[in-house]
């Protein structure tokens, strides 16, 4: 009796590997830092490379680290936006007011104003050497290195502020010092070549917070270690 004749054989199918791109976008989305953008690349590699080869698999985890590194990526932006929009506003604004006219249109701003050699005294100077002279023809208050001065200045509890300062736009090197506002800096200064042959006015935003039910604020330049603060030929709250 004839032999029955053997079976044919079966081809074996090639066992399924996991995609080694899916597993870095994975773990570039969670674990590295600033990882959302090589986690977005290797994603999408590794879906592509899926499509075309059927034997390998981790869509699932593909599209896991896409879903975190979008969304990390996108808060990213967001939190950076916010920060540089807040900076952009919030930055000292340099203003030329040396026309009559100018200084004019100002004045409906103006909610208390530091006048040099004059009122002063009316706003409790005090500080560390720290003196009136006369510069370019003009009074202004200047430190010696390292020393401060302030002032105590009228608000208004219910409005937002700006401190308007008026230095000379010549000065060369060591004035350098922070603006703070009842003892909060709100700016650090250097007035090296700021506005070279005009007088300059800077306005700082002071945050709400800082004024808010208040009638009066303290407003103190305190020179850096080895600088000077000033010389400040005005100063002047003004509404925004």
């Amino acid at each position: 009796m004839p032999a029955a004749p053997a079976a044919a054989s079966r081809p074996q199918q090639p066992p399924d590997h996991l995609s080694a791109l899916a597993v870095a976008s994975l773990i570039c989305s969670v674990f590295v830092p600033l990882g959302s953008i090589p986690g977005i690349i290797c994603g999408h590699q590794a879906k592509k490379r899926m499509r075309r080869n059927i034997f390998l698999v981790g869509e699932r985890m593909a599209n896991a680290g896409l879903l975190i590194s979008y969304s990390v990526l996108v808060a990213t932006l967001t939190l950076a936006g916010i920060f540089l929009l807040e900076h952009w506003y919030n930055h000292p604004v340099k203003v030329l007011r040396e026309s009559p006219t100018a200084l004019t249109a100002l004045q409906w701003r103006v909610v208390d104003e530091v006048i040099m050699g004059e009122n002063e005294d009316d706003h409790d100077v005090e500080g560390q050497m720290h003196h009136t002279t006369t510069s370019k023809g003009k009074p202004c208050h200047i430190t010696n290195r390292g020393g401060s001065f302030n002032y105590t200045m009228k608000v208004l509890p219910d409005r937002k502020m700006t401190l308007n300062c008026r230095y000379s736009g010549d000065e060369k090197k060591n004035h350098e010092f922070d603006i703070a506002v009842d003892d909060q800096i709100i700016a650090t200064q250097n007035l090296m070549a700021i506005a070279p042959d005009h007088f300059v006015d800077v306005e700082y935003k002071i945050p709400a917070s800082l004024t808010r039910g208040k009638t009066q604020v303290k407003v103190e330049f305190l020179a850096h270690t080895g600088k000077m603060a000033g010389a400040l030929y005005g100063c002047q709250i003004l509404k925004r």
